[in-house]
Parts: structure tokens; sequence; C-alpha cells
């Protein structure tokens, strides 16, 4: 089909699916579904402004940030050494650059686009204490007109949780997507069990390979083959079928910042770009419409379920449907007890890190008090030249210096062994959570003979998969320390007692350290911990809240006049009816090929 054929299918397509969505939301709105006449709204908008989102994703510290700033040929988004904030950056087509801050309570702001850093960094906005909702980039990149927004999401697997939610939460806005994997360390299960929900929601997946500077050529050709057969393995296709992208983001935007071409040709991102403009130019327009269908037709068997329920609810004798009633409402009691179960867990969970962690420190005692010891006394040796003021100054430094090289380090493992032991409680109290509201719909359905599709929404119950660290720098070994040896020294004190009295004080500090430590710990596993269980529950009760409305409904409905009520199962009828047509509409744009389709890799 020539160019003009295929704009002008595109185009006649577009308008047919905007008068399905339009029908879409009056029915949505005659039933009161707002959740998802909402939904619908925000679907046909995406579609009417040909809104194509190409989102970058992986894990974190993966390059993504750099990646897009090499694509735009400029530093337009903050990179860190840290994991930067949960704000998600649009960029988007604008005839000339400026950035925008929308916050949660509605407000815009106008920026510098050199301020960026402000609202996407940890260290200027932790936890996203500004409130930040997004921020958007206008900036004159050809490839961004026509709709295109290159978005920037955080990173999976940060040691920041809400990170994660928010990579989660935006994947349903994800029309395809640029999948990011480094050359070291190689492909990791957590980017894997990513990459499955990346599957269910974007329509074409671009593997990136970044940070190739890391390796020699022939690593190179072996990190590729590896990477290639685990995606091939995970997706069940050939390793041939997989095209992953070599990459090195450094060198990419480096090139375009010093207008070297040599940099740019070994950075090898010319490849990308010219995969991504055929495909912008020759393939998005068809899959922005094969997801806008797949979305909307999800959309319609949820509030198709939902008004066969209310229907069979209503035609339910009121005797028998105040039985279903009450029976479903005994659930809500297993509801509070699973929740109740999940923060029994977590506090299980919590006594357990302080358990392990007291057997941990016994252990330490025994084992690396005697070490410091006698790294102090040797120390001490080198200093027996020195006078006492100036040794207890250099003994008050050598403890401070050996405690710090211990715990430091010690700590660091400790946080990396608490995260740990999160993510598997994480992951299996949100499997629970997933299991329960399964349950609701299941239950529902159950009572009255039919089957609920569970649409997942547009906020999909995230898995609250990593536990908090805190960034900012330890806490000095010595807090208290400052003071030690500041007496005056009297003739008679030896240099011997000056050692002692440092070998007295290294279990106490030690000690208090270890105290130190503890308590971060586990004030870290119980804010996570609340977080989490504050989330899934919230889920849970959502879910209950909204089959229970709608059989409350149907129950107000016996108090009516018969006519009243034959009235409204011919209304729901109808509706259904309607919703049957929409669908319809879209299967055959399906079988035109502009509909669902295999979700595909480049």
């Amino acid at each position: 089909m020539s160019s003009n054929g295929f704009l002008k299918e595109y185009q006649q397509t577009k308008i047919q699916l905007g008068e399905q969505f339009a029908l879409m939301q009056l029915a949505l709105a005659a039933n009161g579904t707002t959740r998802l006449q909402q939904y619908c709204g925000s679907l046909h908008e995406r579609l009417a402004a040909n809104q194509f989102n190409l989102v970058v994703m992986g894990q974190f510290k993966r390059g993504k940030s750099t990646l897009i700033n090499a694509l735009l040929g400029g530093e337009l988004l903050p990179t860190a050494v840290v994991p930067l904030t949960s704000v998600v950056t649009i960029v988007r087509f604008g005839e000339s650059p400026r950035g925008l801050v929308y916050f949660h309570d509605g407000r815009r702001q106008e920026i510098q686009l050199p301020t960026i850093a402000d609202y996407k960094t940890e260290r200027k906005n932790p936890k996203n204490e500004k409130q930040v909702e997004r921020v958007e980039i206008e900036y004159p990149a050809e490839f961004l007109r026509d709709g295109v927004r290159l978005i920037d999401t955080p990173g999976v697997g940060s040691v920041f949780g809400h990170n994660t939610d928010t990579a989660y939460e935006f994947l349903p806005q994800a029309d395809a997507v640029l999948f990011l994997v480094t050359a070291d360390p190689p492909i990791s299960e957590t980017e894997l069990q990513f990459l499955a929900d990346v599957r269910e929601h974007a329509g074409k997946i671009f593997f990136v390979k970044n940070k190739i500077d890391h390796l020699s050529p022939e690593d190179l050709t072996e990190s590729l083959a590896f990477t290639r057969e685990v995606l091939a393995k995970d997706l069940q296709v050939e390793p041939a079928a997989i095209k992953l992208f070599p990459l090195s983001a450094k060198w990419a935007l480096a090139g375009r910042l010093h207008n070297d071409a040599g940099q740019l040709a070994k950075s090898r991102l010319r490849e990308i770009e010219r995969t991504l403009g055929e495909f912008l130019a020759h393939e998005k327009g068809a899959l922005l419409l094969q997801n806008t269908a797949r979305r909307a037709h999800r959309l319609l068997k949820e509030a198709a379920g939902l008004l066969e329920l209310e229907g069979k609810a209503i035609a339910t004798p009121q005797a028998e449907l105040a039985k279903k009633i009450a029976a479903f409402q005994q659930h809500q009691n297993e509801i509070q007890q699973q929740q109740a179960a999940l923060e029994d867990l977590l506090k299980g969970g919590g006594r357990r890190i302080l358990e392990n962690y007291d057997d941990e420190v016994v252990r330490l005692k025994k084992e690396r008090l005697p070490e410091l010891a006698a790294k102090l006394r040797a120390r001490f040796g080198q200093q027996t030249e020195s006078s006492p003021k100036k040794l207890s100054a250099a003994m008050e430094q050598a403890l401070r210096e050996e405690l710090d090289a211990f715990f430091l380090p010690w700590r660091k493992q400790q946080e990396e062994k608490v995260d740990r032991e999160f993510v598997a409680l994480a992951d299996r109290l949100a499997a629970q959570a997933n299991n329960a509201i399964d349950h609701i719909y299941q239950i529902a359905g159950a009572l009255f003979d039919l089957h609920l599709e569970r649409y997942e929404r547009e906020e999909r119950l995230a898995d609250e998969r990593y536990f908090y660290f805190k960034y900012d720098l330890p806490a000095s070994a010595l807090d208290d320390f400052e003071n030690l040896f500041t007496y005056t020294l009297a003739a008679l004190v030896t240099k011997k007692i000056i050692l002692n009295k440092t070998l007295a004080r290294l279990p106490e500090l030690f000690d208090r350290q270890c105290g130190r430590v503890r308590a971060d710990l586990f004030d870290r596993w119980r804010e996570s911990s609340f977080a989490l269980q504050s989330r899934l529950s919230d889920r849970m009760d959502e879910a209950f809240r909204e089959i229970q409305s709608l059989v409350e409904r149907a129950r107000q409905q016996h108090d009516a006049s018969a006519g009243e009520t034959a009235g409204r199962l011919q209304e729901l009828q109808q509706r259904r009816q309607q919703l049957a047509m929409i669908e319809e509409k879209l299967l055959q744009f399906n079988r035109d090929g502009f509909a669902e389709a295999e979700i595909t890799v480049a």
C-alpha cells in the first residue's frame, strides 16, 4: 500500500474508532461507572491528539536519561550516580525549549531547563517531597512531531520503592518501549520480571544494550549473545528473532555535545535512530490504533460484566438476593483478616530482622573486636616517639578511622541483606493481595453465576518490591569522641594510659554504632512496611467496595415498582447490547489488522 493509501486508511479508521469512543462514553456515563468513563475519555483524547508514548524503561542506573539526552542532542535531563526521583519526565515537541512542572495539587509552573534537577533528583527533592506529578519538556526535535512523546520513567529495582511503583503505574500508557539493559552487569531476573509486565501493555519493544564502553570487543560479542539467548528463552522465540542494539549512551551524548562524528559513530546511536525513524514514519499510526482498540476492548469486557452482574442481581428474588448480599458481605471479614495477616507478617519480618541482626552483632563482637584492638595497638606502636598530646590526638584519629573503615561497608552489607528480605516478603504479600482481589471478583461472579473480567487499572497494583534506603552520609563513628582527650595531660600520665583508654572506649563505641545501625534499619523497615501495607489494603478495599455498591444498588431497585424494575432491566439489557455492538466494531478493526496483535520486538 502506498503511503498516501495508508494515511487515508489510517484517518478513516481513526475516525471510526473515535465514533465508537463517543458511544462508549455515553454508555458508561449512563451506567454510572465513573472510573471506566474517565479512562475511556483519556483513551479517546490520546487517540484524537495522535498521542504516541515512546517510553524508555529498565532497571535503575541503566542510562535511560543519558540515552534520551543523546537522542535530543543536549543535557536536558539530569543524570546522577544515585537513583533519581519517582517523577516521570515527558518530552514533547515545541518550537522552542521550555520546561513545565505539574504538581499533585493542580498547579503548573514554568521553569528553566537547567533547574529540572531541583524536581527530579533525590538530593533536591527527596521522595518527591515537593509533590511533583510530572515534568514536561517542550523541545524542537523533529521526531517528536505528530504526537510522539519521549518519556523517561524511574528505574525499577532502585533502592527507592516509590520509583518502582511509578514505573509500573506508567506501563498501561506505553505504546512502544525502549527497554534498556547493560553490558555490565548482564540482564537480571528483576529485569525479566519487569519485561513480562511490559509485554502486557506495549505493542513494540526495542531492546538496547547500553554501556558497551565497559567491554572489549570480544567481551561485547559474548555479552550480546548471552543477553539475546536469555531474552529469546524468556520471550519463547529463536535468538535470531531478537534485535539487540548495542550502545554507549555516554559516548553518544559526548559526540553530540562536542560535535564529534567519530565518537558518535563509535557509540552506535545512529542505528537506533534509523530504526526508530523508520518505525515512527511507517508503523506508529497502525500501532497507535492497535493499542487503543486493545485497551478499549478490555475496558468494554469489564463494563459488560458489571452490567450483567447488576442485571442478575435485580432479577434475583428479593429474599434470595438478601442472602447473596449477606454471603458476599461475609467475605469482608476475610478481607479484613487478610489485611491483618499482612500486617502481622510484616511485623514478624521486622522482628526476625532484629533477631538476626542481634545474633550477627554478637558474632561480630567476638570476631572483630580483637582485630580492631590489634590494629589500634599497631598504630600506637607507630606513634611512640610522639608527645602525649600528639599521641592522644593520633589515637583519637586512629579509633575514628578504624571504626569507620569497618562500619561503613558493614552497614551497607546489612542494608542489602535487609533489602533482599524485604523484597522476598513484599513479593509474597503482593501476590496474596492480588489473589484476594481476584477472589472478590470470583465470589461475586459465583453468587450470580457469571464470569467477571477484572480489568487492570491505570494505577495497577504494583508490587512494593524495594526497601527504602537513605543515602545520607553516615554519621561519624565518633560523634561524642571530640572531648575524649581534651583534658590537660599531667606530667605523670604515661603513654600506656592513653592506649588503655583507647582500647577501653573501643567496645563502647562499637556497641553504640551497632545500636545506631539497628535503629536505622528497623525504622526503614517500618516505613517501607507501612507504605506496602497501606497500598495493598487500599486496593483490596477498592475492589470490594465496587462490587458491594453495585449489588446494593440492585437491592434498592427491589423497593421500586414492578414497572420501574422491568424498565431498569430492559435498560441494562440495551446497554449491554450497545456495548456488544461497539465490541463487534473493535473486533472488526482486529480483523482488518488495526486492533489487537501479538507483541512484537524490534
